[in-house]
């Protein structure tokens, strides 16, 4: 199972004065002809942390003469806003984790401070393991043709039309299969101090999954993956997407965007973006004996017209391993 963690802090604005020699006599104010001037200080932090773990090991699925599926149809549609994690499987043995970190600091009233100063870190990760599971599909005796009784299918069909914001899907069909997206954003915007300016964006996304010592032997099955009619056309923004239909197998994304906003520039100003985007899989003694059947995966007139980080996988062949990785760090 998996457990997930989400902290968002922020500190208040502080505000304090001070006493300056103002190095003459011929200005007004008490304390011995000392003028007192004030500084403020603008300052906030914002933290977000998410993390999974879990493992499958140690099962045994057996199927004859059934039909399994995942499908996502008509859905996230007419420009739907914000945060989506979604997991769909109809596969035996398997594991799928989403993690979403979001940190954001925003001067809500753009003012202008002495000293500005904001700071934001996302922190997301998965970990995970499929291994020792086994799984038989289709008759146990003979290798003829079977007429493929066990149907396996993962769909996405006129879902995700004009999405914004940070979406992310894991649709599996195949048996002892590991899915993992990971995405972290901060974002700082915007930042001003007269005097001085410090602003700092941190991000950083990872995955880490095995998928090790399975056996599948799979008769006279039909499996497929498909990604159609328009999804995620106009989408803009983060979108992390893996579809399997083949067994032992590991797919990972991992998004990590940092950003940093800053208005007019003061005399002294500091400010900088880090993204860290990484993935360590591996994908070994694993035993696939497949006849009689198909597996497939397609993607058609979808991601028309989307902008932004995309990152889609498909994945149709047994004891396999499919990794993206995105970084994006900027400051303006």
């Amino acid at each position: 199972m998996g457990a997930a963690l989400s902290i968002i802090a922020a500190t208040p604005v502080i505000a304090f004065a001070r006493n300056g020699d103002d190095g003459g006599s011929g200005h007004n104010g008490k304390n011995g002809g000392h003028s007192t001037k004030s500084m403020t200080i603008d300052a906030y932090v914002a933290l977000a942390a998410a993390g999974n773990s879990g493992n499958v090991g140690g099962n045994e699925a057996n199927m004859h003469r059934q039909t399994s599926s995942a499908n996502l149809s008509n859905s996230y549609n007419s420009g739907t806003k914000g945060v989506s994690n979604q997991a769909q499987n109809a596969g035996a043995n398997s594991q799928l984790q989403n993690t979403l970190a979001l940190a954001y600091v925003h001067n809500p009233s753009n003012r202008s401070h002495t000293i500005g100063g904001g700071l934001a870190v996302a922190l997301a990760g998965n970990n995970g393991g499929v291994m020792g599971n086994e799984d038989e599909v289709g008759p146990r005796s003979g290798w003829d043709n079977d007429d493929g009784t066990v149907t396996q299918s993962a769909t996405v069909s006129n879902s995700y039309q004009g999405f914004n914001g940070v979406g992310q899907l894991n649709q599996n069909a195949g048996n002892n299969s590991l899915l993992q997206n990971s995405a972290a954003v901060a974002a700082v915007s915007p930042i001003n101090g007269t005097e001085g300016t410090l602003a700092g964006s941190l991000a950083a996304s990872g995955n880490s999954g095995y998928v090790a010592g399975n056996y599948a032997r799979e008769h006279s099955s039909n499996a497929s993956s498909t990604i159609d009619n328009g999804s995620f056309n106009n989408a803009n923004g983060v979108i992390n997407v893996n579809q399997n239909s083949g067994a032992n197998s590991l797919m990972q994304n991992s998004t990590a965007v940092g950003t940093v906003k800053l208005t007019a520039a003061s005399s002294n100003t500091l400010a900088g973006a880090v993204a860290v985007a990484v993935q360590g899989g591996g994908v070994y003694c694993n035993t696939a004996n497949l006849a009689n059947g198909s597996a497939k995966v397609n993607m058609d007139s979808s991601f028309n017209g989307a902008q932004g980080v995309l990152q889609a996988s498909q994945n149709a062949g047994a004891n396999s391993l499919i990794q993206n990785s995105v970084s994006v760090a900027a400051v303006r």
